[in-house]
């Protein structure tokens, strides 16, 4: 079953990823956008346990200085969002290094149907 990890900057942290994105849509669109937060979004279609898909998420994938991460929803208010993702069929290479670190980190190698997708809210 696949399960949807939220990772995002804690809230008093300067976003400069979120930053760079208004710049883009002042640039291209001619909109200003006041703030843009970034959700990293790793979509996980795994056997793990809950115990691991919990120690995966806390050890590998969290930095608990910096950020937030959730198997729940980070976003809050907000007047507009956009999911962007890979079409299915398009490698995804951070979802292929995750995968790799999972099994790094467990000392186990996942099965070939087991997968993490990456995408961005």
């Amino acid at each position: 079953m696949a399960i949807k990890l939220e990772i995002a900057l804690k809230d008093h942290l300067f976003d400069a990823e979120g930053a760079g994105l208004c710049r883009k849509v002042q640039d291209y669109f001619g909109w200003f956008v006041e703030q843009i937060r970034v959700i990293h979004i790793l979509t996980l279609d795994t056997r793990l346990s809950k115990d691991e898909i919990e120690a995966v998420r806390l050890e590998i994938f969290t930095n608990p200085v910096t950020q937030n991460s959730t198997f729940g929803t980070l976003a809050g208010e907000f007047d507009w969002a956009v999911w962007v993702g890979f079409r299915p069929g398009v490698r995804d290479t951070a979802g292929s290094v995750a995968m790799e670190a999972i099994g790094d980190y467990l000392g186990r190698s996942l099965a070939d149907d087991e997968n993490c997708y990456t995408s961005k809210l």
